[in-house]
């Protein structure tokens, strides 16, 4: 044996020996039995590298039947591989631990009837994640600066609008504020907006908690005992929900 290459011959066969010992003296022992014998060795084809390799300095435009990517000059750092194409309505843009310089554009064909319809990205838990709802030339248009696979969905569920405790038909004048619980579990709250008595009233919006917040104070005046709030939120893609009560307070 030399530098660990061991030369065997066809047809005889050999019994290895190896020894290991440690400081003081101690030794293992692993018997490893050779036979000689003529095998073809199989050597694995060479994988070609997948996708398009896209250079820094210049920009591309791939176009596709119902979709284009546009791809900026300086929107990446250095050369990478992307995995473009689209089919069965699914755009995929993927490439390996990129860093987006510059957004992409992407355009994707819009259905006949775009209510509620939306362009998105797949996301990891099997949900669609919202990108944009704009429109352009019969297809939906969007700068981006995440790779995935973008398609088209449909957001047709109105958002939640929960009061945190019951506000309708009470005295509320011990109350020092009002909470709402606003929600779209789709496509996302993109306005609210809400009134009392006509008067349009400050909701302080706390996304994380999903939560709107309105503050009894000086700076909103009342007139009389009995008061109507209404409240508005819209997701999106346009759908919209209204919650109304009455209460009391002096």
């Amino acid at each position: 044996m030399e530098d660990g290459l061991i030369d065997v011959e066809i047809g005889k066969d050999y019994a290895y020996q190896i020894k290991v010992s440690d400081a003081n003296n101690n030794n293992r022992y692993l018997f490893v039995p050779i036979k000689g014998k003529e095998q073809k060795v199989a050597i694995p084809p060479e994988k070609l590298p997948e996708g398009k390799e896209i250079e820094p300095n210049r920009d591309y435009l791939f176009m596709y039947d119902g979709a284009e990517v546009y791809i900026p000059k300086d929107a990446i750092y250095d050369n990478n591989r992307f995995v473009l194409g689209f089919d069965n309505n699914l755009l995929q843009i993927k490439a390996d631990h990129v860093a987006l310089r510059k957004a992409f554009q992407i355009k994707v064909m819009a259905p006949d009837s775009v209510v509620g319809h939306y362009l998105g990205l797949q996301l990891k838990n099997g949900k669609t994640g919202f990108i944009s709802k704009t429109i352009r030339d019969n297809h939906f248009v969007a700068k981006i600066k995440k790779t995935g696979i973008y398609t088209i969905a449909q957001d047709t569920i109105p958002p939640i609008i929960k009061p945190s405790q019951l506000y309708d038909q009470r005295w509320l004048s011990n109350f020092k504020t009002l909470r709402f619980t606003i929600d779209d579990k789709e496509t996302g709250i993109r306005s609210y907006q809400a009134t009392i008595d006509g008067k349009w009233a400050l909701f302080e919006y706390e996304p994380k908690k999903k939560e709107i917040t309105f503050s009894f104070d000086e700076y909103f005046t009342f007139e009389g005992a009995k008061h109507k709030l209404k409240i508005s939120v819209i997701d999106n893609v346009g759908n919209e929900s209204n919650h109304e009560l009455e209460f009391y307070r002096k």
